[in-house]
């Protein structure tokens, strides 16, 4: 049974391939880009934060004021960066009406802002008190920002009702 089982599952991915049969069904497509574009939002957060924490140190500002320049300037481009890739390409929201980008952009700024108060305090807490260092600092409060970001753009921003 075990073999059928697998020769079967196996024949399903062969004739169309794991992405194309996951990202057929819209909530699958949705999870996937949503995935692929959260990892580069969070390149593009890290390799800003890095680049400027690191650039911001050779030029002689103290440590604990260069993390916190480099992590919000890094905290904005990613939310530039997210905005764009989650409504065109997650949510395929196509719509360029200034009263839709106003209402989407100022409720993603909204929840980003929250969540990025949120990891700049973590920030804080684990640079500054419990003596981390920069990188893994961010890297943890990176966690809580995935999560809420994701639940926030799914049932709040991008919901299909506030497009109707």
């Amino acid at each position: 049974m075990l073999k059928y089982q697998a020769a079967s599952f196996s024949g399903k991915i062969g004739r169309k391939g794991f992405l194309m049969r996951f990202s057929g069904k819209k909530e699958g497509r949705e999870a996937l880009l949503y995935i692929v574009t959260g990892v580069f939002t969070t390149l593009v957060n890290f390799f800003v934060f890095s680049l400027l924490d690191f650039g911001l140190a050779r030029i002689g500002i103290a440590g604990r004021l260069a993390y916190k320049f480099a992590y919000a300037a890094a905290f904005f481009a990613a939310v530039l960066f997210a905005y764009w890739s989650n409504k065109l390409y997650v949510f395929q929201n196509k719509d360029m009406s200034l009263p839709r980008l106003l209402r989407e952009f100022s409720a993603f700024l909204a929840a980003r802002l929250f969540s990025g108060a949120v990891c700049f305090l973590l920030m804080i807490l684990l640079v500054d008190i419990m003596e981390l260092g920069h990188s893994l600092a961010w890297a943890l409060s990176s966690v809580f920002n995935l999560g809420f970001n994701y639940l926030a753009s799914k049932f709040w921003i991008f919901r299909e009702k506030m497009h109707e």
